[in-house]
């Protein structure tokens, strides 16, 4: 059973020191994942390059203002190392999050609705090399419809490339309809949204579990 919390902003915005408080007492109340960001989505956001000054974050990429994620920056994964150490030491699986499709941080326009799916392969294979052979969860979709085609094409990577099997799945807007890929041989699982304005439609969870071929399903965001 997964049991998650949503510390989106973790690899971005906290310090190691927060990270073991937050893993710690996460893992007293029996949650066993953590739904990351991996990196800051919103294009246009801006702040102070320091995780702990109001709208400060870290970059993990030179040119994702411009919609591209190809001048990656080794110091912020390297920091992000020792923030999936202190959660997957206490028992908290990573789920990563590559690039956000929905909402984003602030709602600045979130680089996985244009990047290409050269790019967001090209990154979910150094997220691959760099943390799958930890414990992980792959959310390749992260809001959105599940169809901007990156979501596909980071999907088709971790199925090629991903030797330990670490569960791929898609996570969906309030209301979009949760079954794209359902057919998808990398497709493990699919994860909607029950309450996320409010709303109590757990009949969400029944449509999906109610789809052929069968996946494992996921409420995201209950009442």
């Amino acid at each position: 059973m997964l049991v998650g919390d949503t510390a989106w902003a973790l690899p971005w915005r906290a310090t190691r020191e927060q990270a073991a408080e937050c893993a710690a007492e996460r893992a007293v109340k029996g949650f066993n994942a953590a739904l990351l960001m991996v990196v800051q989505p919103d294009m246009h956001a801006t702040g102070p390059e320091e995780r702990h000054l109001d709208e400060g974050f870290a970059r993990a990429f030179d040119d994702l203002p411009r919609g591209t994620l190809r001048e990656l920056r080794p110091e912020y994964f390297a920091y992000l190392d020792g923030l999936v150490e202190e959660l997957v030491s206490r028992g908290i699986v990573p789920v990563y999050q590559p690039v956000f499709h929905g909402y984003g941080w602030k709602g600045l326009s979130v680089v996985g609705r244009v990047a290409s799916g050269e790019d967001v392969a090209r990154f979910q294979r150094y997220l691959i090399a760099r943390y799958g052979a930890k414990p992980a969860i792959w959310l390749v979709g992260g809001d959105g419809d599940g169809l901007t085609p990156n979501i596909s094409a980071a999907g088709e990577t971790c199925h090629a490339l991903d030797a330990y099997g670490h569960p791929t799945g898609i996570h969906y807007q309030p209301h979009a309809e949760p079954d794209a890929h359902q057919g998808a041989d990398w497709l493990d699982f699919q994860r909607c949204q029950t309450g996320h304005n409010g709303e109590h439609m757990p009949d969400r969870v029944a449509a999906m579990l109610r789809e052929t071929p069968t996946k494992a399903v996921a409420n995201g965001e209950p009442t």
